[in-house]
């Protein structure tokens, strides 16, 4: 009976440990490319700014366009590691497989490559 009792208090320990790391691999995965979005930006201005040419608004699109993506990416990440508690706990692993494809299903969109388009077929 005193073996069942000290496991007890253990088991919420590991529970919260699985789910923690079941936050965090996903979410390092995601903010690796958050960086990667980051650092295209970035020379997307830099090259923008060493061609001096005047701002147009297919350049003010196109970096807006830019940055909305990696502050989704980000936001996404974010709050994928501080979500609240969940309600009910999953009793095996695919439900929890299934819920982070499902969560970040719609972020992979963002790693395709990006057409040239012209500012007709933009809009």
């Amino acid at each position: 009976m005193t073996e069942q009792n000290t496991l007890r208090p253990n088991h919420p320990n590991t529970v919260k440990l699985l789910d923690l790391a079941t936050r965090i691999i996903p979410s390092t995965f995601f903010l690796y490319v958050v960086l990667l979005k980051l650092v295209e930006l970035s020379a997307f201005f830099n090259s923008h700014q060493q061609q001096n040419e005047p701002a147009s608004w297919k350049f003010l699109v196109e970096g807006l366009s830019r940055s909305s993506t990696v502050c989704f990416l980000a936001l996404m990440t974010a709050l994928f590691l501080f979500r609240l508690e969940p309600v009910e706990k999953a009793k095996r692993i695919l439900p929890r497989v299934m819920a982070i494809v499902g969560t970040f299903s719609l972020a992979l969109i963002t790693l395709f490559p990006r057409a040239n388009l012209s500012m007709t077929q933009s809009i």
